[in-house]
């Protein structure tokens, strides 16, 4: 997620320049961009004649360029790069060669999105996935080495030719140099190959399951294929003489974080007796997990079994000897036993601790479940009181309906014209007979202040005199005659009877 205020480069590529061309105008038509929320649209585009435009922030963002990443020098510091539906038309070399170059490319932690059709299966060691449903990986930091991947000679470094060759003498030397480059680097591999086959210790990288991860040099003398379902687990390879030292070892440099070596080692193959070294060293790398480097050693000199030794001196050397190494092997093996009685014993401990800590955490949990069923208890009860006092409610609304439409009723039947005003002498409702008597409508009466009825046609001198001594004195009043002249219906004589109730706001 990117900050507000955080620079974003976005760099565009395609091997079709036509293509670049088409994208860096940034117009686009109705039909592309029929899959963009109506959202990002308003957001992120511009509607013009022809189409609708990129906004000018995202366009700043982004650099075209034609690019083909197969022998084009990669971008490098990249964050994420998306390259969908790039794969399906490519063969595995070159989509290994790809993949080394997105590898080259990301920064730490950089993401890789393909296509849904697409995956990383022929270069497992340079991403790991992220998200499956989405197909976005995770670059490796234990990839390999970070090296630029080799690209056509027109972009590797160029050699120093001396001026006024003809093209023939420069093409002559071009071809030297490339032979002598050739020659040196089989030279080297030669070299190395004999080297690593030769003299290298016999050595695996595991980690710290215990699980083999990659074999340097020979190791059929220490570690075998045993039989039944496949392992590259080294304590199920090793040979027996060597698998309890292994363990243990391996177990001190996980704890202590520095190498450990066992000396000494007796392994018997063949009728032979083979003394051999045993040290542990873990790896200092950036990886996703922890990795130990294993080297096995033997010692030049081997026994045989039931050789004939000459003389009594020679055979009470080698018993001597003999002794004095089980002797060595039982402390060793005493010591061993004794860190791992402590190791169980601390363990232990820390289970038993553990355990406390579980019926503490089960014994809360259980209080804090007969709390939660003592408020469903009142929840339950309260919700009750809610479904009683809505119900009460309803059926209060009911009547007060049934009352309303009662006195609605009443009203409608009633012959003289009546009036039914508010606290501030508004008119709240009448009845059909004023609106057939006085010659006005529903939208011109009611919310109208009496006084204003008729453009001001009510504001009689007596009227006024008469609701103003029935408010002071709040009294009832019958038979109070009134006469005036009505604009359009003439003169009236009205016998006004009123009588206030008050309810809530009226009267």
């Amino acid at each position: 997620m990117f900050a507000r205020d955080q620079a974003v480069q976005i760099f565009a590529t395609d091997i079709s320049a036509q293509a670049i061309s088409k994208a860096r105008v940034g117009l686009f038509s109705k039909q592309d961009i029929e899959t963009v929320s109506p959202k990002r649209i308003q957001r992120f585009f511009t509607k013009t004649d022809v189409g609708y435009r990129i906004s000018k922030s995202v366009r700043e963002m982004c650099v075209f360029a034609p690019h083909n990443i197969l022998s084009d020098p990669p971008f490098s510091r990249l964050d994420f790069i998306s390259c969908c539906n790039l794969f399906i038309y490519l063969d595995t070399p070159a989509q290994k060669k790809v993949l080394a170059t997105f590898h080259y490319a990301l920064n730490e932690g950089g993401y890789l999105m393909l296509g849904k059709s697409e995956s990383i299966n022929s270069s497992t060691q340079f991403f790991t996935a992220e998200n499956i449903r989405f197909k976005i990986f995770l670059r490796r930091k234990n990839g390999g080495d970070r090296s630029l991947p080799a690209f056509p000679s027109a972009f590797t470094r160029n050699y120093a030719q001396p001026e006024n060759l003809t093209s023939g003498e420069a093409d002559k030397l071009s071809t030297s140099l490339k032979k002598s480059s050739l020659e040196n680097r089989s030279l080297e591999s030669a070299i190395n190959g004999v080297l690593l086959s030769e003299f290298m210790p016999a050595s695996v990288v595991i980690n710290h399951n215990m699980e083999i991860l990659q074999f340097r040099g020979s190791t059929g003398l220490y570690l075998t294929n045993a039989p039944g379902k496949a392992t590259f687990n080294i304590l199920k390879m090793a040979r027996p003489e060597i698998a309890f030292a292994l363990r243990t070892a391996v177990s001190n440099a996980i704890k202590i974080k520095r190498p450990v070596r066992r000396q000494g080692i007796e392994m018997k193959v063949n009728a032979a007796i083979h003394i051999i070294n045993v040290e542990i060293v873990p790896l200092k790398i950036e990886s996703e997990e922890p990795l130990l480097l294993v080297v096995f050693t033997e010692h030049e000199h081997v026994e045989m079994v039931g050789q004939n030794t000459k003389g009594e001196k020679n055979n009470t050397a080698a018993k001597d000897r003999r002794i004095k190494k089980l002797e060595e092997e039982l402390a060793a093996a005493q010591a061993d036993a004794l860190a791992f009685a402590q190791e169980q014993e601390a363990f232990t401990e820390e289970l038993q601790s553990a355990n406390e800590e579980v019926v503490s955490s089960n014994e809360e949990l259980q209080t804090m479940n007969e709390e939660l069923e003592t408020s469903k208890e009142e929840i339950e009860s309260v919700n009750e009181e809610l479904r009683t006092t809505n119900e009460e409610m309803q059926t209060r609304n009911d009547l007060l309906n049934e009352a309303y439409e009662y006195s609605e009723a009443v009203t409608a039947t009633i012959h003289d014209p009546m009036l039914i005003l508010d606290k501030d002498l508004r008119v709240k409702s009448a009845n059909k007979a004023f609106y057939k008597t006085f010659g006005v409508k529903e939208a011109e009466t009611e919310g109208i202040l009496v006084y204003d009825l008729g453009n001001g046609q009510w504001g009689i001198a007596q009227l006024r005199e008469f609701l103003e001594d029935i408010i002071l004195k709040n009294t009832y009043i019958r038979d109070f005659e009134v006469t005036h002249t009505f604009p359009h219906i003439g003169e009236k004589i009205m016998l006004l009877k009123c009588k206030p109730h008050y309810s809530e706001n009226t009267s």
